[in-house]
């Protein structure tokens, strides 16, 4: 069996937010620590953590937590939706004539104007049909592509043949 080789420091561990995650540094240090200190430093079931940052209203976790539970039921809701939606698939007919089965919509930044975009789902037909908008989802591809290569780079060594392949890819742009 293959493990992770990497050393973590036991004490004054620096935490920090993903690439266009939900915090900021600085909250991403603070709960950090506040996890670690509750003990959910290594295997944090997200319903125990709730209940922690619901009985602790003074954590900076509490203070991420949406607490109105119209506006939470609401929002509950409207990521139901992203979730129906992202959970279509369509056959498509490529040029080769082969068939393929795929997501009916793509999540993409849309231009709305000069200085402004909006995270839309658009049909892939539509987006077929528009080089904009193709444009775009080859830009949101690579970028997934990008932070997963940032997100499994501890485990390059065994993710090797892979991280040659996508370090290839970036090379060559």
């Amino acid at each position: 069996m293959t493990t992770i080789k990497a050393k973590f420091p036991a004490k004054g561990k620096r935490y920090s937010a993903t690439k266009n995650g939900a915090l900021s540094d600085k909250q991403a240090q603070q709960v950090g620590i506040e996890l670690e200190v509750a003990g959910f430093d290594e295997e944090p079931d997200p319903h125990e953590v709730l209940e922690y940052a619901k009985n602790n209203p003074e954590t900076v976790l509490h203070s991420l937590f949406q607490w109105d539970d119209d506006l939470a039921a609401t929002q509950y809701r409207i990521w139901q939706a992203r979730r129906i939606i992202g959970s279509i698939q369509v056959e498509v007919i490529l040029p080769s004539g082969k068939s393929e089965v795929t997501r009916k919509y793509a999540n993409i930044q849309v231009p709305i104007n000069k200085t402004q975009s909006e995270q839309r789902y658009i049909a892939i037909d539509k987006i077929a049909r528009s080089p904009k908008l193709s444009e775009e989802t080859v830009k949101k591809a690579k970028r997934e592509l990008d932070a997963w290569r940032r997100r499994y780079k501890i485990m390059r060594e065994m993710l090797e043949p892979v991280y040659s392949q996508v370090d290839k890819f970036f090379d060559d742009k």
